[in-house]
């Protein structure tokens, strides 16, 4: 080959090449302006449901292999129908992401805090067990304490009951809840997790909000 074609095939080279960087950097800048859309919630600016899914997914992967704890904490608001249709759904708003805020302000970078449905929040807490998870939801109640909101010179409080569980990991066997559920390398134990983290945590959740009328915050988590 003349030494003109080999610089033409080297130039068309250098070129595919140039332009398949170029291309790849503007897939990941496309990547990184479709997260937002994706993954957080529009209205709280927290994570959505998707991304609780994806968080929960990864979690308990993380903890199997790790032989790490992973606790799931599930919150209600108390009451919410009823400010929110005294003071209108505007003011309803302004609880969900004042709630939020308090929330997602007292988790980990590496833990996902997440507004699963209307009036329903979760946060997965890694590598922490139940005895940390209450300590989460201390400073969460302390925040939400601090952060009422004001309307028509009336003062609203932002009450919530939390109920969750957690999984650990105990000679190769995987509880949540106190329920073993198999070895860390049994077929089918990641679902098997999530979908017991979740029932138990709600079961845990109705049980917190029965005593509602006792207490301001009340929660149970075991």
């Amino acid at each position: 080959m003349e030494l003109t074609s080999v610089c033409i095939v080297l130039a068309a080279l250098v070129a595919v090449v140039d332009y398949l960087a170029w291309d790849r950097k503007r897939l990941q800048r496309r990547v990184a302006e479709l997260e937002p859309i994706v993954f957080v919630d529009e209205l709280t600016r927290i994570g959505n449901r998707r991304r609780f899914n994806e968080a929960m997914v990864a979690g308990i992967a993380h903890a199997l292999r790790a032989g790490e704890s992973v606790v799931l904490i599930l919150i209600d608001v108390n009451d919410f129908k009823v400010p929110n249709d005294r003071y209108g759904h505007p003011f309803g708003d302004r609880m969900l992401q004042a709630i939020a805020a308090c929330v997602a302000g007292q988790v980990r970078p590496t833990d996902a805090a997440c507004r699963i449905g209307g009036d329903e929040f979760a946060v997965i807490l890694v590598d922490c067990d139940v005895r940390g998870a209450f300590g989460v939801v201390e400073r969460i109640v302390r925040r939400l304490e601090r952060s009422a909101l004001e309307i028509n010179e009336e003062t609203v409080p932002l009450r919530v009951s939390f109920g969750g569980t957690g999984m650990e990991i105990v000679a190769g066997h995987v509880y949540v809840g106190g329920f073993d559920l198999g070895k860390t390398n049994d077929a089918g134990i990641h679902v098997r997790v999530m979908e017991n983290l979740y029932a138990l945590s709600d079961a845990r959740l109705g049980e917190a909000k029965l005593r509602k009328p006792l207490e301001e915050y009340p929660s149970q988590i075991d």
